[in-house]
């Protein structure tokens, strides 16, 4: 092919691999923020027209949901899971694996304290069955991959959208270094070609912001008390440290006067089971932690043993 024909093949893809959630959104990178879809922006420019405004104004993607960051995958960010040797091509509509039947998939960065609610695929089925998408995690410490969620892909002619809606259980917040992909089956055939995907987030799906300097929030031995053996205390962090909207904090923690070892529990308030986030044998213990917070910024502290607890705030997640 010729420089022009390359250059048209490739913004037609590029079109393609987009139809996530284009009308209706605000993109920023590979964030996307919800915002609701209003008449058309003049700002007295090149005819009443922004500049900066695409000209795509429609998407087979679903609408955007209020309050919710989408991520993109492009079809040229999947790839065969385990063995590159088993091909790798695209088809016309999508990236297939095009010398062994195989799973191809794309992955995304997770921000700490972001809970993924839904995928949606974007693929061209043009066999006779429907195929399946999966959902997975990738952890850095285990080698394979989790499944945490399938959807049906319904058999059609041109590149269609399916939105798997996770089960609340399977939202998350995943472990800081995890990843989340998509991955679906393809012949060889190309009858199944993947296009792109869609990851939906909430709480803490946005950016992680770090202070300077940390600032403390609580001290047990101005406030409070020591905490008894396993002693429940629900914290109230400062509004004027942790604006709203923050789904998650930073936290460094200080275990200090400690009556025995043991372990301290720090989660967000709404936790009825918290497990242990630092363990401390002697004076003083210490430990970075990432909390989710509510809308009253509360977050709670357990220890195993009798201990004065500090708590510096060292960055918001919003």
């Amino acid at each position: 092919m010729d420089g022009s024909d390359r250059t048209l093949k490739v913004g037609r893809r590029a079109i393609l691999a987009g139809a996530g959630a284009l009308a209706g959104t605000a993109v920023a990178g590979d964030k996307v923020e919800a915002r609701a879809v209003g008449g058309p922006q003049s700002s007295g420019r090149l005819g009443g027209v922004d500049p900066s405004a695409t000209p795509i104004t429609t998407s087979i993607g679903s609408a955007p949901k209020s309050g919710m960051i989408y991520r993109f995958c492009n079809s040229f960010e999947f790839w065969p899971e385990a063995d590159m040797a088993k091909g790798r091509k695209w088809g016309g509509a999508g990236q297939y694996t095009n010398l062994v039947a195989d799973y191809i998939a794309a992955f995304c960065h997770v921000s700490p304290g972001a809970a993924l609610r839904d995928v949606e695929f974007y693929v061209r089925n043009s066999g006779a069955n429907p195929s399946t998408g999966y959902a997975v995690v990738w952890r850095p410490d285990v080698a394979t991959l989790d499944t945490i969620g399938t959807v049906s892909i319904p058999p059609g002619g041109a590149i269609s959208a399916t939105l798997l809606e996770l089960s609340s259980s399977q939202w998350g917040p995943f472990p800081l270094g995890c990843k989340v992909g998509a991955s679906i089956y393809t012949p060889t055939d190309g009858t199944v070609q993947i296009n792109g995907v869609r990851f939906g987030f909430s709480n803490g799906g946005g950016e992680t912001s770090m202070l300077s300097v940390p600032t403390n929030v609580y001290d047990s031995r101005v406030t409070g008390g020591r905490l008894a053996a396993n002693q429940e205390r629900t914290v109230v962090l400062p509004a004027g440290r942790v604006p709203p909207g923050t789904a998650a904090v930073v936290l460094n923690v200080q275990v200090l006067n400690a009556a025995a070892s043991g372990t301290l529990a720090v989660c967000s308030a709404y936790n009825t089971t918290p497990a242990p986030s630092l363990s401390f044998t002697g004076n003083p213990a210490a430990g970075q932690v990432i909390v989710a917070t509510d809308a009253a910024r509360r977050i709670k502290l357990k220890p195993t043993a009798a201990a004065h607890v500090v708590v510096d705030l060292a960055g918001i997640i919003t």
